[in-house]
């Protein structure tokens, strides 16, 4: 019974948008700020999709490939322009691409990788704590760079033999690659 419901419903839905013209269509976004907050409010996030059995089955390989394939740096540039969202929101797609990004690399579902961005009660996500650790890194680089002359090279970097994203960027020796994704990775296998 409410199964053929939800079906006649559909059709009947699908059937009067077909009716419409093109132009009456239009996806009008809201609440930008619940979909790419601040970066420094990633304790906010809560994935209520994460517990849905589907998003703990492994993707198909054409959803991996497609994943690598984001770029969240065009992503940003198109909202800057299609957008008033601020910096630190873009800071947080740039983090939400890499880690999904890491992740889908490492062999996780959708429910892990959403796993390593909330929290767990009050306890920060793993994502929470790479951010934090990278501030602190950054501050420090700062701080030393007015320093120093010329460019800084660093020797001996282990970049090369880290988990990356599709746009190169790394997390070796983060909290997320330690704590999170190595982690997840593990426990998946």
């Amino acid at each position: 019974g409410g199964e053929a419901a939800a079906s006649a419903a559909d059709a009947a839905a699908a059937a009067e948008r077909a009716a419409l013209p093109d132009s009456a269509l239009s996806l009008v976004p809201i609440d930008h700020g619940f979909i790419l907050p601040h970066y420094r409010m990633l304790g906010e996030i809560n994935f209520e999709w994460a517990s849905w059995p589907q998003a703990s089955e492994p993707l198909d390989e054409d959803s991996r490939a497609y994943i690598a394939t984001l770029d969240s740096h065009a992503d940003a540039a198109l909202l800057r322009v299609a957008s008033s969202l601020p910096e630190e929101s873009l800071i947080t797609l740039h983090l939400g691409t890499m880690l999904l990004q890491l992740g889908v690399g490492a062999g996780l579902t959708l429910a892990q990788i959403a796993q390593l961005a909330m929290r767990d009660g009050r306890v920060p996500s793993a994502l929470e704590r790479a951010v934090e650790y990278a501030e602190g890194v950054a501050e420090n680089e700062v701080r030393w760079l007015h320093l120093l002359p010329g460019p800084v090279l660093r020797a001996g970097s282990s970049a090369a033999s880290s988990p990356t994203t599709a746009a190169g960027s790394s997390l070796a020796g983060t909290p997320l690659e330690r704590d999170g994704i190595a982690a997840a990775a593990a426990h998946a296998s």
